[in-house]
């Protein structure tokens, strides 16, 4: 019932000069050894591991509201979340709803940095398929390639990207230049159009365009500029995305060198591990607010309501939904995004705000998607042919938390407690000749990881599993994950599974990235700072936005 998802394609060039003939040879028998077929391939942490799979009426279960079944959606109002939190009692610390969570900021520099590292344009919802055999049509290194070469198209063959040496960009009204350049229809001009999703990421990414702009004034060419931008970024994400977001002891160790899941060949030729970009990394959702005070226009005063992030049908609120020209009225003061007076986020949990399930699917600012799963409506009462397709303003809109757990089994992951289990639980495959079971237990893989069973999850937390539940030994990845999370770090951050998963990913995808800060020529000093550290803040006062 919704629109089709987009289709992979690719194109054969024609080589003249013989340098390229054999360069694009090998590269021809490099893709084709690998089990996708494509230059790059998703993949797993951990493959031995069977997929945890659920019938689609449990996974309808997961992603109810939280308050009334007849609606569509999660709750948004806080205080409806207070009120579960209220008897959440960790180490005598209720967790507050209202602070210490963190900028909301970060919520969209990691949407943008997975724009950077991955993009799935082959599966379709609900079909399970391996890992192994999907493109990833993103480079997987932090390269931003979503910014410089997408898909193939280069910013410098794209009509209109570029001036000289800089990125053109667009001005509001006032003369703002906060937009991207755009085409007579609005669409930006731009290799990567998920970058225009909604105004916040969409100024985010102009951001770094700016960044590469004020490179060139500085007297950098193209491709100076274009690799010191992406330095920066490393650095960022590094010094200010991953500390905001993880288990700052898991953190530190994965950066002294301390490495146990993503390793060897996956690591050197930038295997995507789903376990990473449909399991850890898609609990970040859960941490982007429904409505955001953008400028002295939206701060939520008397007739300056604040800004949707998508539209719930309120008439009197402005829509941060991208695809046309930036208005003044939707230009971020990003003060109110990073640093001691921004906003903070939502808590990591399988709570998300109101726009984000009601994503729009098909229009600008969504990928098309196209759910498909086998089941008989027969059979299973919940099954998709009987759902109604929700509406906001006859535009189908999906609930992103169900989206989230539907690609997650798509992509066949592990369950939670079968992750954890294998990198937090004492080894103990025993050789047969080994009589006494304590002679070969061997410590964790990962002594940081604690294991929770579903008696821990049910009997230790109010967010319970859903009354109907019938699977007996495990649960979801990302639901697994958001427990976790609220468990040892009462949602302010990844737990430890979590953050060690991210965490190596990342940076093990800056130390393989071409151009890196980890390639041990030099010790990295940022160009914005004169130090080892950058904050987004430093950025934005660096390219005169603060």
């Amino acid at each position: 019932r919704s629109p089709l998802l987009a289709a992979c394609t690719s194109c054969e060039s024609v080589m003249i000069l013989l340098v390229f003939s054999v360069v694009l040879r090998a590269l021809a028998v490099a893709a084709e050894s690998t089990a996708c077929g494509g230059r790059f391939c998703y993949g797993h942490l951990v493959p031995e591991l069977e997929a945890f799979e659920l019938p689609w009426a449990d996974l309808v279960l997961f992603a109810e509201p939280a308050d009334n079944a007849q609606e569509f959606g999660y709750v948004e109002d806080s205080q409806a979340r207070r009120n579960v939190l209220e008897g959440f009692d960790l180490n005598n610390q209720v967790p507050s709803v209202d602070a210490d969570f963190g900028a909301v900021g970060y919520t969209y520099a990691g949407q943008f940095l997975s724009h950077d590292v991955n993009l799935d344009l082959t599966s379709v919802l609900g079909q399970p398929v391996e890992a192994s055999s999907l493109q990833n049509t993103n480079t997987p290194w932090l390269d931003l390639d979503t910014l410089y070469e997408f898909a193939g198209v280069k910013v410098e063959d794209l009509p209109g990207a570029l001036e000289g040496a800089k990125f053109a960009l667009g001005a509001t009204p006032a003369g703002l230049v906060r937009d991207f350049t755009r085409d007579a229809q609005g669409a930006a001009v731009v290799v990567d159009p998920r970058n225009d999703e909604h105004r916040i990421v969409s100024q985010f990414t102009v951001a770094l365009m700016a960044l590469h702009n004020k490179f060139v004034d500085l007297g950098a060419s193209l491709q100076d500029a274009k690799e010191s931008t992406i330095r920066e970024w490393q650095a960022l994400i590094l010094s200010d995305l991953l500390p905001s977001l993880l288990d700052g002891g898991v953190l530190g160790a994965v950066a002294s060198g301390d490495r146990k899941l993503y390793v060897g060949d996956a690591k050197e030729q930038g295997v995507m591990p789903v376990e990473f970009s449909t399991g850890a990394y898609r609990l970040f959702h859960s941490r982007a607010r429904g409505r955001y005070r953008l400028n002295p226009l939206t701060d939520g005063s008397s007739g300056n309501p604040r800004a949707r992030l998508f539209d719930v049908g309120n008439d009197d609120e402005p829509i941060l939904l991208g695809g046309s020209p930036l208005p003044d009225l939707l230009v971020v003061e990003w003060d109110r995004f990073f640093g001691p007076t921004a906003q903070v986020s939502r808590i990591m949990d399988m709570l998300y705000s109101r726009p984000i399930v009601r994503l729009p699917i098909g229009e600008a600012g969504s990928a098309d998607e196209q759910i498909v799963v086998d089941c008989d409506p027969d059979d299973e009462p919940a099954c998709p042919i009987d759902v109604e397709v929700p509406r906001v303003r006859d535009v189908v809109v999906a609930n992103l938390a169900l989206l989230d757990l539907l690609r997650s089994q798509t992509h066949k992951n592990p369950g939670g407690v079968a992750l954890a289990n294998y990198f937090g639980a004492p080894d103990d495959d025993c050789d047969e000749d080994q009589e006494e079971e304590d002679e070969c237990q061997h410590p964790p893989r990962c002594p940081d990881v604690t294991v929770y069973s579903i008696k821990n999850m049910t009997e230790d937390n109010v967010f319970g599993l859903p009354a109907n539940y019938i699977a007996s030994d495990d649960v979801p990845l990302i639901w697994y994950l958001a427990h976790e999370s609220i468990f040892e770090k009462n949602g302010t951050r990844l737990g430890n599974l979590g953050s060690r998963i991210v965490a190596e990913v990342v940076y093990g995808l800056i130390e393989e990235s071409p151009v890196s800060i980890s390639d041990g020529s030099a010790a990295f000093t940022s160009l914005i700072t004169g130090t080892t550290d950058v904050s987004f803040l430093d950025l934005f006062q660096f390219i005169g936005w603060l």
